[in-house]
């Protein structure tokens, strides 16, 4: 169905990658949703040609395999790794993502506060001062890195 110079494609019956799972000996089918998308046509094409390249035999199995891509790249991103290539010359290129980029932060933060919360009143006032708590007697000093602005 074109609609406003985008097509639009369903990819039926989703599902996370394999539809069967063995959970206690016993093989269970999983749940599968329905996902619309709307793109471009010419968005499209490049998706059947890297399909076809790719042998991949149907846009499940498409989406599966960028879905996985995904998933290892915020895996990544979020173990503070950086995500890009490297050619055979040794260039490398780090891939700027804003996605990327804002799941990181947003993991660091969730983390930072979470390790916050569960810290003393006297544990956090001295994080803040940039020392951790005394261990055996010895104060360990930490340097914070300040922020810059996006």
């Amino acid at each position: 169905m074109v609609n406003r110079g985008h097509l639009r494609f369903d990819l039926l019956k989703m599902r996370l990658p394999g539809n069967r799972k063995r959970i206690g000996g016993k093989e269970q089918i999983m749940k599968t949703v329905r996902l619309q998308v709307d793109i471009l046509k010419q968005q499209l094409e490049e998706l059947e040609s890297l399909q076809k390249l790719g042998g991949l035999r149907s846009k499940r199995e498409l989406w599966d395999t960028a879905f996985t891509l995904l998933k290892w790249a915020t895996k990544k991103k979020t173990q503070g790794f950086s995500v890009g290539s490297l050619s055979p010359d040794g260039r490398y290129t780090e891939l700027e993502m804003t996605f990327l980029e804002d799941l990181a932060r947003n993991v660091r933060d969730q983390e930072a506060s979470d390790h916050t919360r569960s810290r003393s009143p006297a544990e956090s006032k001295a994080a803040a001062a940039g020392m951790t708590s005394r261990k055996n007697g010895v104060s360990h000093i930490s340097v914070a890195r300040k922020r810059q602005p996006a």
